[in-house]
Formats: structure tokens, C-alpha cells, sequence
């Protein structure tokens, strides 16, 4: 979606401030919370030497106290001397348990309580007393007890001696509260500590606290207690602190971002003021309006410049529009439409002979020879003479009419004329004279017609029938017309169902090779066999090879085609030598065969399963063929020559060749082609043919006619010195299994060609 240049600089300059807003906001917020974090840290640090140096002390003043009271004579010899209970430990024990943080807990020998001591927590004097038997004249007993209201109690067991005795007298049970301890100093409420006698806690903290392990280690006398204390510091107020503020500055950013977004709109608006202006200009001019520069603008500055070159623009813009339609609808030579346009007119008028039910005829017109002439006259004598046939056309149509220039020598037209103004407008167009530089050039035209609605009644299909008209016209004869009708409706179809068939009979071999004798016309012994192809479908009956040899060059498959004939061939070969000793069968090819290897390939593979190779083998190639041999055919050629086959030249005489060209091919036969026979009778004919047997023997090449039919032709061909024939005259092409009851010896017999 296009957008202005005012709505792209105001949204650039706004992403701009945004980009910058969240990233100084980003930043801000990443500076706070990195304060936020180490001022936590630093105050738990602090906070945490402050606790770990007062239980370290009050720990050690404890263990101190507790291992000078096991060493003192009074404890012991009160502990020997039940009177002395009341009279020593008593109020010793009652100055010592003044301080509530810590108790003395005076146990005999057995772990019973010596003395009644007020604060001390039975659940203690319990887990001690379990502890007896692991606790001997060297060893402590230290145990954590986790009381009510989650008070932590350390608790430290003590062997009281004397020097009288190897064995305990007492026990001094020493407790400690932890908890009650760390009250006293008043810490921060976040802190959270956690004392422990095991080297390691048991659970790991939150990701929202901070935390600090310590280990620490009292030593008193003979006496060490490690301990591990944890602190750590909850950040939840912080966090909601941060996403207060997150909150407050995203706020204050969408302000400034909105209250920028309406300096910016003014901003834009003043910048490209002018701009618009010439924006204004433009679409007036090429809207064909008449522009009218405001006064502050008529001046020779920059928007001046711009609107006299869009003026300028705009002018030669309408020429080139106009150009443009000529080249897209216009044939540049004639001036009439091209086939483009002429498509589309047609159907606008076809749609309104439909309602007005008005006939009309599609007309396909070929200018005959403009090759011919183009090469005789010059290219700008073919284009005068295609001008003068569409001016001819343009005439002699009546109105309404189009005509268009089809293709380089075609032309198509539609008028609404019936079938007799069709034949007069055929007899006017078929031959002209085009004067050219003092020159008469003969032309003649051939046309092909199609009917609405009676022949289509879709456009498409009209044109395709017009034009299939047109070749049938063209294989008749030139400068003729033809009208497309049932007859040629049902060939239509005919060919269309040959082609949809060809390639799966090619495929499978169904056209298969039929073979006409070639006869010593004067012994009447059977030299050999040319194999024609002959196509029987289930479906469509016999198909002759007029009508199908066509769609096979069309399609481009001869080589599919010989392919197919060699398979039959091949399977054939032997039956038919045994039967006709030294028989040599010719069969067709051309050039492009020769393109595809795996031709050659298999024609060499099966020469080398023969004893003789290809000695039975005869390749007939067209004069035409033979004039547009490349040096890479010739070598692929010699190949199969040196295999055994001969080569020989087809139809000789209908086309062109250079002597020069016949003497260095290697050639071995020449065939005159049917239409000097059949016009042999005649004295041109005869004297024709004479050359042709002269030319042949010169060359030292055999010589056989083609298409011999009667008596006649066949004194006249051995008096002319040539003995081969084939013909109607002695046999029509067999299948197979026919030829295989031919005699070697045949009788000339004039009859009908009847298939």
C-alpha cells in the first residue's frame, strides 16, 4: 500500500524517538536494578559478619565457660558428695543459668538430671541422653535441635572427670539458643539465617533470595565445633519496587511518545509542504487537468523545473501511447489489425450475428510462393507483394468485414457473404500482378472458408476449420479455395482419432512392413523387395499412408516409424532370402534417423548376430535428404555401408541435388521417380528418362523406376536401358505371408489399382 512521504518521515522520526525511549527506558531500569542488586548484596554481606561475629563469640564464651566448670573440683566433688548437691552445684548452677540464651544442664553418670535447672528444654536432655554411649573422656557430643517456635538450640554434651576416676562422673549438657542469639541484634526483617552442624544445606534457596554460605570453626581447649550458618536476603521488594517503576516509566513513555508523535506530524507537514505541492502538480497533468501554480511557487526554482519536465512527459507520453497501440494492435507492414486485435473485434461481432442471427465467413488466405519470391525479387518485393494483397483483400471484401495479417504469408478475414459471393471473391483474388521496380511479379492467392454457425459456432473451432480448409486446399492445387464441409469435417476427425492413435502403434509395432517386388523386367526374376508400411487399426480399419505419413512428420516420429519398420524387417529377413536367394530388401530412412544412436546401434547389433552382415539391406533416401547430408551423417553413414548395406536414391529428379554432391557419396542405386514414368509415353517424358539412365550408368549406379503400370512403360523404361522396376504392373506390396507364395518369376499383368 503506497503511502506519503509526510506519513513516512513522520513514522520514521517516530520510530526513532521509540527506539530511543525504550532504550534509554531499558537502560534506566537495568542501571536501578543492577543498584537495587549490589546494594543487597553489600547489605547482606554486612549484615551477615555482623551475626556470624556475634554467634562466634557467644558460641566460643559458651564452650569456654562449659570447659572450665567440667574442670573445676567444685563440679566434680559435688557430683561425689550427694549432700554437697544443695550445698555447691545448686547456686552454682543458678549464677551460671542467669542468661536465658544459654542453660547448663548438670547429668550423672547415668544421664539423669543432677540438678533441677529452670529454662532447660526436656526434648534436649532427651536427644543427650540418647547420645551417652558415644561420648567418652576425649570425645563431645554437639547436636542441632530444631524446637518450638522454630527456636534452633545447639547442644553440646561434655564428660565431667576428675583425677580419682577413669570413668565419666557426670555430664555437662551445655544448650545454646541460636535463634534467641540473633534476636538480640536486631537485623534486617529480610534476612533469613540458617545454622547447621552438616557441611552442606539441605535445600537450595528461591531464585528471588540472595544468600551467602559460611563455614566457621570455634576451638576451646581440647575442644572444636564447626558450623555452617546460611544468609540470605529475600528480593520480592525489590522485584515489585522494579515493576513499579517498569510501570511508572512506561507510562511516561507513552506520553512522550505520543506527545512526540504530534510534534513530529507538524513537523513533517512543514517539511514537505513543497513537496506536495508538486505531488498536486503531477496528478493534475497526467489527469489532464489544467495546473495552476500558486504565485509563491512560479518562479524558476526546483518545483518549476519539475513541473515543465512533467508537462514535457505527458506529451510524449500520448505519443508513445499511441505507438504503443499501433505496435500492440497494428500489423507495422499492411497497417491492418493483427491477429490480437482482430481476435478480439471478431468476437464482439460474432456475439452480435448470434442475436442478429446473421451468417458469416471466416476466411484463412496463404500468398502462394512468397518464399519463392522473396528469393527471386528481394525481401522488399515480398513486402510489396503482401501489401498489395491486403489492400486486395480490403477491397474486394464487401462491408461489414475485418481482415487481419495472420502470419508472415497468411492473412484471415470474416465477412457476411454466402457461398456464391465466396466462389466470385475466390475467382477475383486468385492471380494479380504486383508491379515492382518496372518488374510484373505473378501472384496467386489460396483460401480455406469456414461457416457460422453451420461449420462451429465457438470462434476457436471456426478458425481451426478455416484453416484446415485452407491445407486442403494448398494439397489440391494452388491459387483455389476451399470451403470446409461434412466431407472435410469427417477427414478432421479421422485425422485427429489417426493421431491420438499413432503413438501407442508405433509403440507396438501395429504398422508393420508390406513388401513390393522389384522385378528384372526382361527375365521377369525377383531382384528384391521395398518395404512399405501398411497400418490395419481394430478401430479405424485400414489406414493408408497418405494419411498417416503426414501426421508422423508433423509429430516429428519418423524415427519412431523406421524403428518400428526394422523391428518387422528384421523378424522378416530370413524367410524372405530363404525364399528369394540374394534378394535385397531397401527400406526408408532419413537423416534425422540417423541423430538417435540407438538406431544405429541396433541396426550394427543386428549385423554383427548375421554371417553377412547387412548385404540384404538396401537404404533409400530421398534426393532432398541427400543434398542436406552433414559430414557427421556421411560418417555414420560409411559405418553402415561398411556392414554391407547400399544406399540409393529415392524419388530422383522431383528435387534438387548437385552432381558434385552425387559423385562422393557413396551411392550404389538410383530410382526414377513415378512421375517421369507415368509421362514416359511422351517425348519429353521419354528423352527425360534417357538422361536419367545415361546419368546413372556414367555414375556407374544401378537404376530402378518406380510406379511402372503398364506395358507400355515397361517397353519404353527397357528401351531407355533400365531393366529394374516395381510396380502395379507386377505385384502391389504384400504382407508377409502372401509373399511367401509369390513365384520367383513375374508375369506382367495390366490391371486396376484397386488395394
Amino acid at each position: 500500500m503506497a503511502t506519503s512521504l509526510r506519513f513516512q518521515i513522520q513514522k520514521g522520526f517516530s520510530r526513532l524517538v521509540t527506539k530511543y525511549a525504550i532504550l534509554s527506558g531499558s537502560i534506566l531500569l537495568l542501571l536501578v536494578a543492577a543498584f537495587v542488586l549490589y546494594t543487597t548484596r553489600s547489605n547482606l554481606v554486612s549484615q551477615s559478619d555482623i551475626v556470624r561475629t556475634q554467634l562466634k563469640s557467644q558460641i566460643t564464651a559458651t564452650l569456654a565457660q562449659a570447659d572450665t566448670l567440667i574442670r573445676s573440683p567444685v563440679l566434680w566433688t559435688g557430683l561425689m558428695d550427694s549432700f554437697g548437691r544443695e550445698t555447691y552445684l545448686k547456686p552454682l548452677l543458678k549464677q551460671l543459668n542467669r542468661n536465658e540464651d544459654t542453660k547448663f544442664v548438670l547429668l550423672d553418670y547415668q544421664g539423669r538430671v543432677f540438678v533441677e535447672t529452670p529454662g532447660a528444654n526436656a526434648e534436649a536432655v532427651e536427644v543427650m541422653r540418647q547420645m551417652l554411649p558415644a561420648v567418652n573422656l576425649e570425645t563431645t557430643a554437639v547436636q542441632l535441635l530444631r524446637a518450638e517456635h522454630d527456636n534452633d538450640l545447639l547442644l553440646i554434651l561434655l564428660p565431667i572427670t576428675s583425677p580419682l576416676s577413669d570413668a565419666p562422673l557426670g555430664y555437662l549438657m551445655t544448650q545454646f539458643s541460636v535463634t534467641s542469639s540473633i534476636r538480640e541484634l536486631n537485623v534486617d526483617d529480610r534476612l533469613h539465617i540458617s545454622f547447621n552442624l552438616q557441611p552442606e544445606f539441605a535445600s537450595p534457596m528461591s531464585w528471588w533470595f540472595l544468600s551467602e554460605n559460611y563455614t566457621d570453626q570455634i576451638v576451646v581447649g581440647d575442644y572444636k565445633l564447626r558450623y555452617d550458618t546460611r544468609y540470605a536476603m529475600s528480593l520480592l521488594p525489590n522485584m515489585v519496587m522494579l515493576f513499579g517503576l517498569l510501570v511508572m516509566t512506561s507510562l511516561l513513555g507513552y506520553l512522550f511518545v505520543r506527545r512526540t508523535e504530534l510534534w513530529l506530524s507538524a513537523f513533517a507537514a512543514q517539511l514537505t509542504y513543497q513537496l506536495d505541492q508538486l505531488v498536486r502538480y503531477a496528478q493534475d497533468i497526467f489527469a489532464g487537468k489544467q495546473v495552476e501554480i500558486e504565485s509563491e511557487a512560479d518562479r524558476a526554482d526546483e518545483i518549476g523545473t519539475v513541473v515543465n519536465t512533467l508537462e514535457a512527459l505527458l506529451l510524449e507520453q500520448g505519443r508513445s501511447q499511441e505507438r504503443l497501440r499501433k505496435l500492440a494492435y497494428e500489423d507495422p507492414l499492411t497497417g491492418l489489425p493483427n491477429f490480437v486485435r482482430f481476435y478480439e473485434l471478431s468476437l464482439l461481432h460474432l456475439a452480435e450475428s448470434a442475436q442478429a442471427s446473421r451468417p458469416l465467413t471466416l476466411l484463412f488466405v496463404d500468398v502462394n510462393q512468397l518464399k519463392h519470391i522473396n528469393d527471386i525479387y528481394g525481401h522488399e518485393a515480398g513486402n510489396k507483394v503482401i501489401q498489395a494483397s491486403a489492400l486486395l483483400l480490403e477491397r474486394s471484401l464487401p462491408q461489414p468485414c475485418l481482415v487481419s495479417r495472420r502470419s508472415g504469408d497468411e492473412f484471415i478475414a470474416w465477412a457476411e457473404i454466402d457461398d456464391h459471393q465466396l466462389y466470385r471473391l475466390s475467382e477475383s483474388l486468385a492471380a494479380f500482378d504486383v508491379d515492382y521496380q518496372n518488374v510484373s511479379i505473378p501472384v496467386t492467392l489460396t483460401m480455406g472458408a469456414a461457416r457460422y454457425p453451420q461449420d462451429a459456432q465457438v470462434f476457436d473451432d471456426l478458425i481451426f476449420c478455416a484453416e484446415y480448409a485452407l491445407k486442403q486446399a494448398k494439397n489440391r492445387a494452388r491459387n483455389t479455395y476451399a470451403i470446409f464441409d461434412e466431407r472435410l469435417g469427417l477427414r478432421l476427425i479421422r485425422n485427429k482419432q489417426i493421431e491420438e492413435r499413432i503413438a501407442t502403434a508405433l509403440r507396438q509395432c501395429e504398422i508393420k512392413p508390406f513388401y513390393q517386388p522389384k522385378v528384372d523386367m526382361v527375365t521377369g526374376q525377383v531382384a528384391g523387395f521395398e518395404a512399405l508400411a501398411r497400418w490395419y487399426d481394430p478401430k479405424l480399419g485400414w489406414i493408408q499412408p497418405d494419411e498417416f505419413l503426414p501426421i508422423v512428420e508433423h509429430l516429428r516420429m519418423f524415427s519412431d516409424l523406421t524403428n518400428c519398420m526394422l523391428t518387422g524387417i528384421f523378424a522378416d529377413v530370413d524367410k524372405i532370402v530363404a525364399r528369394f536367394p540374394g534378394a535385397k530388401i531397401a527400406f526408408n530412412a532419413s537423416p534425422q534417423d540417423f541423430q538417435r544412436e540407438h538406431l544405429i546401434d541396433s541396426i550394427l547389433d543386428y549385423a554383427k548376430s548375421q554371417p553377412h552382415g547387412l548385404a540384404n539391406f538396401e537404404l533409400e533416401l530421398t534426393e532432398q535428404d541427400i543434398a542436406g547430408l552433414d559430414e557427421d551423417i556421411i560418417e555414420k553413414l560409411n559405418i553402415l555401408i561398411q556392414a554391407g548395406i547400399h544406399v540409393a536414391i529415392d524419388d530422383f529428379g522431383t528435387k534438387y541435388s548437385s552432381l558434385s554432391r552425387l559423385t562422393t557419396l557413396p551411392l550404389h542405386r538410383l530410382k526414377i521417380d513415378l512421375s517421369f514414368v507415368s509421362n514416359i509415353t511422351e517425348a519429353k517424358g521419354e528423352e527425360i528418362v534417357r538422361l536419367i539412365v545415361s546419368l546413372a550408368k556414367t555414375l556407374n549406379l544401378e537404376i530402378t523406376a518406380e510406379g511402372v503400370e503398364t506395358l507400355r512403360q515397361r517397353d519404353l523404361l527397357v528401351a531407355c536401358g533400365c531393366r529394374n522396376a516395381q510396380g502395379w504392373l507386377y505385384q502391389k506390396a504384400l504382407p508377409l505371408s502372401e509373399l511367401m507364395n509369390l513365384p520367383t518369376v513375374l508375369l506382367p499383368a495390366e490391371k486396376s489399382n484397386d488395394v
